[in-house]
């Protein structure tokens, strides 16, 4: 990945915290801040995966019950062979 020169402004507390922190992990502060970032990104990404989760959840519900209804119908032995399946 190329790496593209930035300007960024920072309160000088936080500044110092970055520089501190990136010491204490030994990384320059750049890299320290970028995997910050990053990390951020692939927080926002698991939310809204579990938010799309969840707002399937439902569907995902009346698609189960639909297809064990057509196990049921199709496999007469189906509710035993998963009963055993889950004894065994």
């Amino acid at each position: 990945m190329s790496a593209v020169r930035l300007s960024v402004s920072l309160d000088s507390q936080v500044a110092g915290l970055l520089r501190r922190r990136a010491l204490e992990v030994g990384q320059p502060a750049s890299r320290y801040l970028a995997g910050l970032i990053a990390a951020d990104a692939a927080r926002q990404l698991d939310t809204l995966a579990a938010e799309g989760y969840r707002a399937l959840s439902s569907e995902t519900s009346a698609f189960a019950e639909a297809a064990v209804a057509v196990a049921a119908e199709t496999w007469p032995e189906w509710s035993t062979a998963v009963a055993e399946a889950h004894v065994g």
